[in-house]
């Protein structure tokens, strides 16, 4: 399923368009920033590249 087609369907599970959304690898699905990292003390083969760990990591300042 492409990525549009992925956060169309979480948005509408969300309805929160307001929110910014991140795209988490390991669990497949876009992510609200604010809410940070699912599971950061978890192994993720992404993390490195993870905008959510990263922003979560420093604070949520974005």
């Amino acid at each position: 399923m492409p990525n549009t087609e992925l956060r169309d369907k979480n948005k509408e599970k969300n309805n929160n368009s307001e929110e910014e959304l991140g795209f988490c690898a390991k669990e497949g699905e876009y992510r609200p920033l604010k809410r940070g990292c699912p599971h950061p003390n978890d192994y993720c083969p992404h993390r490195k590249a993870c905008l959510i760990y990263f922003i979560s990591k420093e604070g949520g300042n974005f």
